[in-house]
């Protein structure tokens, strides 16, 4: 009857211990998905911070380039009005001296 009541007692004991082992890898389980949503929001947070900094470098340098293309666009305009004009006022030198010239 001993024996019994010491088998009884040593797989009661056996149980409390696999409860307490099955809590505390409940209580690690949670622990570890606390731990894993946080790693997850700080990943989430360090990406949109990089998307943000990618985003500002590309529209400065757009902006560069925009306003690098509208320079030289004005630069070359300016440039093709002054090889007009040079063209007329040749234009008007050459027939002023044809027309003398002609009177002579």
């Amino acid at each position: 009857m001993e024996e019994q009541t010491t088998r009884v007692q040593e797989s009661a004991r056996q149980g409390r211990e696999a409860a307490a082992r099955r809590q505390q890898q409940q209580q690690q389980a949670r622990e570890t998905a606390k731990d894993t949503t946080r790693v997850a929001g700080q990943l989430a947070g360090l990406g949109t911070e990089t998307l943000t900094v990618w985003t500002d470098a590309t529209q400065h340098a757009l902006r560069d380039v925009v306003e690098l293309s509208a320079q030289a666009t004005q630069e070359g305009a300016r440039q093709l009005t002054e090889w007009q004009q040079t063209n007329l006022d040749l234009m008007r030198e050459t027939q002023a001296a044809a027309f003398r010239w002609y009177t002579l």
